[in-house]
């Protein structure tokens, strides 16, 4: 009878393969148990998504940060004519910068904030108005829109109607499009928002006046109201007076509008304001006239019409 042996290299050959492949199969085991593929894994892990909002500057990739890890602050990102300042939780009052030792508890945008590193002017002239805009000038940001002031310039008699870029107003500004590149000054334009009628004291006492037809409009050239200055141009004797009366209208009906309740104006002339909704009724009306000189009267009806 013959018995086989197999040579002692061969027998530890198979011993080696052996514990081989249960290496193989170990590892296998260990990476499908701890794979980030594995749901359990994944639940442990608590994985975060963290966004970095650049606000205009350079792109910054997103992170992905484990359970019980802080957010890796990264480099800073860059944009032209600012200086990066900080990273904030929130987008609106960035009152608290983002302090990198802080664990997130779910996906979380962090926002970057920006310095500029200089501004320009921009001044807001009258252009012979007669009071100034509030503010007369701000800063902007370069490339960045002009906010109008919020009280613009007055002048007497007429109505203002934008902002331009000469003092001809031949260019208007558009505060929701033009950016602004340089300092600037722009300009107010002013509309001639008051039709001035004036009446002589001959026309009026020989009951011959030639009146001009007399308009006033509530919302007028670009939303600028048109007045009506309606004027005696001649001062009275000593024995003299003007009364100016106007019968109000819808829930002022039957009331007596005189030039008493205008402080802007005096005796010898009255406004007729469309806007004054005593009487600014869309339609015909009636400015009546009365003269009064050595004890006589003379009146006259002074036909207007408001519109819209």
């Amino acid at each position: 009878m013959k018995i086989f042996c197999r040579e002692p290299s061969r027998i530890s050959n198979s011993i080696s393969n052996g514990k081989f492949v249960v290496f193989i199969w170990f590892a296998a085991i260990l990476f499908l148990i701890f794979s980030c593929a594995n749901p359990l894994v994944t639940q442990i892990a608590e994985p975060k998504t963290v966004t970095f909002e650049t606000n205009g500057g350079s792109k910054i990739d997103e992170q992905i940060v484990y359970r019980n890890y802080p957010i890796q602050r990264p480099a800073n990102p860059s944009k032209d004519n600012y200086t990066f300042d900080n990273w904030y939780g929130e987008n609106e009052n960035f009152e608290t910068p983002w302090d990198f030792n802080t664990i997130p508890t779910s996906d979380i945008t962090l926002y970057a904030t920006w310095t500029p590193l200089y501004t320009y002017t921009v001044t807001f002239d009258k252009n012979g108005g007669d009071t100034e805009a509030d503010p007369q000038s701000i800063n902007v940001i370069p490339q960045t829109l002009a906010s109008a002031p919020e009280i613009p310039p007055t002048k007497d008699g007429y109505g203002f109607a934008g902002w331009y870029t000469e003092a001809q107003c031949l260019t208007k500004w558009d505060f929701a499009s033009n950016i602004v590149t340089e300092d600037i000054t722009l300009y107010a334009l002013w509309v001639h928002n008051c039709i001035t009628v004036t009446l002589s004291m001959e026309e009026l006492t020989n009951k011959t006046p030639m009146l001009e037809s007399v308009t006033i409009s509530r919302t007028g050239q670009d939303g600028i109201p048109i007045k009506a200055l309606v004027s005696i141009n001649e001062t009275l004797f000593d024995t003299g007076s003007i009364s100016w009366r106007i019968s109000g209208v819808g829930a002022y009906a039957g009331t007596i509008i005189t030039d008493d309740d205008d402080p802007v104006t005096d005796s010898n002339a009255f406004m007729l304001n469309a806007q004054d909704e005593r009487y600014n009724a869309p339609g015909m009306h009636t400015l009546l006239l009365e003269v009064k000189i050595d004890g006589i009267a003379y009146q006259t009806n002074i036909i207007f019409t408001v519109v819209n």
